[in-house]
């Protein structure tokens, strides 16, 4: 749990560290954060493929899967809209407007075509597409270093970045809420305790920790 908080906190305060004015290289930066995104994604798809006895196990997987992912995300959503309640976030930012239902749904299906794309790829077993799951790794820390230099140049300081209270809140509430969601999945599905899903919360705030800025 600790070596993937220091997985994100470090190569983000790196990044932040390096100051860059050029506009032609942040704009490219920004592109490239999103397509590092979907790499990610590409080789976590590879990465499935190559699980050990797949093909007898796959349904296996899928409802553990749908359990988990099902019980954790309610879990989430209950505690956060408890907390948004009890302490309600205050942005003072302006309100950008969001894109349509249709171009977000379009969106999380090119984000799961992603996946399956690099599952497939990842099926044809050969040996070099073993190193995706450090491939992916790799990939979250540089676009981890790359969204500390963006950070920078839009005006944070270290100590909010580092010291984002409203980050912390919502960070400890995540982390919380999956560990009651993880035990309602151990009784659930029949699992030892210690298996009830230590992986998510490091997930979840590498997608929440930019959010809050």
């Amino acid at each position: 749990m600790f070596s993937g908080l220091l997985i994100i906190l470090v190569p983000l305060i790196v990044g932040y560290l390096i100051p860059l004015r050029q506009k032609a290289a942040l704009k490219v930066i920004n592109q490239l954060l999103s397509w590092m995104v979907y790499l990610i994604l590409f080789f976590m798809g590879i990465s499935l493929a190559f699980l050990d006895n797949l093909a007898s196990n796959l349904l296996a997987i899928l409802h553990y899967s749908a359990v988990s992912i099902t019980v954790i995300l309610l879990c989430n959503i209950a505690a956060l809209m408890w907390l948004e309640r009890g302490l309600p976030w205050r942005n003072h930012h302006q309100q950008e407007k969001l894109p349509s239902r249709i171009a977000m749904a379009l969106e999380s299906l090119k984000l799961c075509g992603v996946v399956v794309i690099g599952f497939a790829i990842g099926l044809s077993g050969l040996a070099f597409l073993q190193h995706a799951t450090e491939a992916s790794e790799y990939t979250l820390i540089l676009l981890l270093f790359l969204v500390g230099i963006q950070l920078r140049n839009n005006g944070m300081t270290l100590k909010q970045i580092v010291l984002n209270r409203r980050g912390m809140i919502v960070a400890v509430v995540v982390v919380a809420s999956s560990l009651i969601g993880g035990l309602i999945n151990a009784f659930i599905l029949d699992l030892p305790i210690q298996y009830r899903g230590w992986q998510w919360p490091p997930v979840s705030a590498g997608i929440l920790f930019p959010v809050f800025y």
